[in-house]
């Protein structure tokens, strides 16, 4: 009877270990956003978005040019469970992160626009990239433009969310931070 309470015991131990991790055939892995725009806290450092760029003369001409907004961010891969043992070059080891969205909340309609990336960041490290947050594009049309020609200052908020997948089970992961953005003709 005493082994019979030991076998049980035991089995319901491993079977306990193993229902810790809540992400079941989820993803093992979380992502977290270090810094953004060179700046490594909940409340990133805004971006200011130069409409145009009067060039060498400073006066508005044929060498004016316009310029996208690409930013810095590092991203961090840890285990969701501090049960499960992750190691990088080992099952679930790694999460690849292959595009990115980037969505404006603002008084005017700005379109949301993506980008691909390759980043692979093993388990328990993080690793940086650039990402484009302004095309050059964007600024040459509506509402921005308005902007441009009017004066004046846009405060939008960007939703930058990255997109990817689980080494080994291929569970898709993303993260998400929030950029504040002042787009306005600032002075060169």
């Amino acid at each position: 009877m005493r082994l019979r309470w030991t076998i049980l015991a035991v089995s319901g131990l491993v079977l306990s270990l193993n229902g810790c991790s809540d992400s079941g055939d989820s993803a093992r892995s979380e992502l977290s956003v270090v810094s953004l725009n060179g700046e490594a806290d909940a409340s990133f450092r805004p971006l200011f978005s130069d409409l145009v760029n009067l060039g060498f003369d400073l006066v508005p001409s044929v060498d004016d040019y316009v310029v996208e907004d690409a930013v810095g961010v590092v991203i961090r891969n840890d285990p969701k469970d501090g049960v499960v043992s992750l190691q990088p070059r080992r099952p679930f080891g790694k999460v690849t992160l292959t595009r990115y969205t980037v969505a404006f909340a603002s008084e005017e309609n700005l379109p949301p626009h993506e980008g691909a990336m390759h980043l692979d960041i093993p388990t328990g490290q993080q690793l940086g990239a650039v990402v484009t947050i302004v095309p050059a594009v964007m600024k040459t049309r509506e509402p921005l433009l308005s902007f441009l020609l009017a004066g004046g200052e846009l405060v939008a908020n960007a939703t930058v969310t990255f997109y990817g997948f689980e080494d080994t089970s291929g569970e898709e992961v993303t993260v998400r931070a929030f950029l504040p953005v002042h787009f306005a003709n600032w002075s060169d």
